[in-house]
């Protein structure tokens, strides 16, 4: 593996980050602080959420599938990663490949290169133009900061855009006013061995806070499936910094950055054309990355307000199969307003664009090696009131430009029906895309070598190969959906969606003419196969979720998620990357969590998951249990200790797909915190 090199536009983008903490702030949205903790069911319905429109609303009147964790869910869960944090929610599939890689997807289609979810940081899109999806293990931030996560299961980008397909998550950070003080917190464990971090809040005037934080994380190897050691340790360092003003009323402003360092341990497996046909090479990924954001809101009066954000970001990654330094600017305006006496207008406009810089390597290419993309983006959406109080109407549209496919077009409408104060009925109908990635267009991929006489007797060295094509196109979707939100007690909410996608262009490879390579190491047969958009498919299914307070010192969170996908290819000369649901999710999910105050100090938590099977990944089913006790030692000082995982000593969640790394398996873990405030 090469040694990593840190390109001089990350020490300019660090100097930046430096200088800026010193400065007078520039943009951000600001939430009112809340005590989640002692909400009520009702209270609970009443959240305000951003992710659905783009504007606040309650959720109990949001007209999609959206759930939310709070802060306090978030502590009280005991997970150390966003991805952990998910795994309670319906509709969502986390599974661990090893210890620093996730799969994460909503209603299907995962993989750790899942490419139909779209996940947002304060505004900034975490999506990578590579391979249309997510680099979990760079995706963290110091956890007790975090405001809220807030997950739309289903279509979202008639407001977000291209690959908000099946869903969108957005993870809030909070206001810098609500984080004054000093913060230290420490964890030790069997498998997060270490995770330390301090953040110190302050106050630069009147109506301006800042915060600055650090945080390193250090995890253990996960295990073989005979229990050994997988020798794929995970060590991260990040630094940041956020400013919020509110000098002048109805004026936010806020700038906030991050730099980040990332090393993990990793054993994988090459394709060879020499016996055993397969190289097994030990070694380290590293990826560095920074970026800085501003926004600016300002709210004209309660029926108006406007907002502009800016962002940069850059990251470089030596990765198993290639090495990518990556650049994106982004830019986006938005305007919300009234229109008479039942309209209200939310429209915005938006440019983004990506370089990149790619190192090829034996195992994958991708032509050519350095490019820049550009997006241009417009969205309007109207919602009418149809019956004050009980019943709207939305209907809007994201226009994009991309250098991919051109011109995309992403509508939805959506209407919202309260019959009664207690019930929320809503329905909704939507178009998205799944753009292009660069591995799509031009990537060529060398698979796993296939041995002599495996295929049958006599049979050649056979080595299969994958290249990306620019007549490649979006993958599209047609979503209908359907839910019910209701109160049934005052101790007792359900919230339902049910569901049916309708995909085509469904990214397949179609097989080419084999040809002979007369290697001076051994001769072998190639045989091509093409990206294209040869399939079509389907899938429907469930959620439900409810929520039961017990009494005042007890809560009670289930939920249940039934989930089919089919697939078919169009083209006989095609093979689809997804068959079934067997494949990318479990059909059935379902968990169950307590939350109890058994004393004024004392808490103690207990979640329990069942995730069904995966045939096409030759994955059991699994059930596990997390407890979390947690006891407030001082006005000051919390400690916890967290059990995860139990009930097995490990078991396996994920499979690799396209990079041969060896499979592994999650391990029970015990981890204990202190939690230290002070001013």
């Amino acid at each position: 593996m090469k040694r990593l090199v840190v390109p001089k536009k990350i020490h300019h983008l660090v100097l930046v980050l430096l200088i800026a903490a010193t400065v007078s702030p520039a943009m951000a949205t600001g939430r009112n602080k809340v005590d989640y903790a002692t909400m009520s069911l009702e209270e609970l319905m009443n959240i305000e959420i951003t992710s659905a429109s783009k504007k606040e609303e309650r959720l109990r009147e949001t007209a999609a599938a959206v759930s939310v964790l709070t802060s306090d869910d978030i502590a009280r869960m005991g997970a150390t990663t966003i991805p952990d944090t998910l795994r309670y929610l319906p509709g969502v599939h986390v599974a661990n490949q090893d210890a620093h890689q996730w799969a994460v997807s909503i209603r299907g289609f995962n993989d750790i290169f899942a490419n139909k979810l779209l996940v947002v940081m304060d505004g900034r899109s975490i999506y990578t133009p590579l391979f249309s999806g997510v680099f979990w293990n760079t995706t963290d931030t110091f956890l007790e900061d975090l405001e809220q996560i807030e997950v739309v299961r289903g279509p979202g980008a008639t407001v977000w855009g291209a690959n908000a397909v099946n869903g969108v998550i957005n993870v809030i950070s909070k206001d810098a006013k609500h984080t004054q003080g000093w913060l230290l917190s420490g964890i030790a464990g069997t498998e997060d061995r270490g995770i330390v971090g301090a953040r110190y809040g302050g106050q630069l005037g009147d109506g301006t806070h800042y915060r600055v934080y650090g945080k390193y994380l250090n995890r253990d190897a996960s295990a073989l499936a005979d229990g050994s050691d997988a020798v794929d340790s995970w060590q991260q360092g990040r630094t940041g910094f956020r400013i919020d003003s509110e000098s002048t009323p109805g004026r936010h402003l806020t700038l906030q950055g991050e730099m980040f360092s990332n090393r993990e341990e990793q054993r994988y497996h090459l394709p060879a054309i020499v016996p055993p046909f397969v190289e097994t090479t030990q070694g380290h990924q590293d990826t560095l990355g920074a970026h800085l954001l501003g926004r600016w809101t300002e709210k004209m009066d309660d029926d108006s307000d406007i907002s502009l954000q800016a962002y940069y970001d850059v990251t470089h990654g030596t990765y198993v199969i290639l090495e990518e330094t990556r650049q994106t600017a982004d830019v986006e305006f938005q305007h919300r307003f009234r229109l008479g006496d039942s309209q209200e207008i939310v429209w915005g406009l938006g440019y983004r664009v990506t370089s990149d810089e790619i190192e090829n390597m034996e195992r994958l290419s991708v032509n050519p090696n350095k490019e820049t993309d550009n997006l241009f983006s417009a969205f309007v959406q109207d919602e009418v009131t149809l019956v004050p109080g009980r019943m709207t109407l939305a209907a809007g549209s994201k226009f994009e430009h991309n250098d991919f496919t051109g011109f995309e077009v992403q509508p939805s409408v959506r209407t919202e029906w309260t019959p009664c104060s207690e019930v929320t009925l809503w329905g909704a109908v939507s178009r998205a895309v799944r753009s292009p990635s660069r591995i799509d267009e031009g990537a060529f991929i060398t698979m796993p070598t296939v041995p002599p006489g495996a295929m049958f007797p006599g049979s050649p060295l056979t080595v299969p190969e994958i290249q990306g094509s620019r007549s490649f196109d979006s993958e599209e979707l047609i979503a209908y959906e359907l839910g019910l939100r209701a109160g049934l007690s005052e101790s007792l909410s359900l919230d339902a969606a049910f569901f049916y996608h309708d995909y085509d262009k469904l990214r397949t490879s179609a097989s080419g003419s084999p040809r002979l390579i007369m290697d001076p190491a051994m001769p072998y047969i190639a045989v091509p196969s093409t990206i294209n958009n040869d399939a079509e498919g389907e899938s429907y299914g469930a959620e439900l979720a409810a929520m039961w307070q017990v009494d005042d010192w007890w809560r009670l969170s289930g939920s249940y998620t039934l989930l089919k996908v089919k697939t078919r290819v169009t083209s006989p000369a095609s093979e689809p990357e997804y068959v079934d649901e067997g494949s990318s999710a479990p059909r059935h999910q379902v968990s169950l969590w307590s939350r109890m105050d058994v004393t004024r100090r004392t808490a103690l938590d207990i979640g329990l998951r069942f995730v069904d099977e995966l045939e096409g990944k030759d994955v059991d089913d699994y059930t596990v249990m997390d407890i979390h006790l947690s006891w407030q030692a001082s006005e000051d000082c919390d400690v916890s200790i967290v059990a995860r995982n139990l009930l097995e000593k490990h078991h396996a969640e994920w499979s690799p797909s396209y990079i041969e790394s060896q499979p592994t398996e999650v391990e029970q873990s015990v981890y204990g915190k202190i939690t230290w405030r002070f001013e």
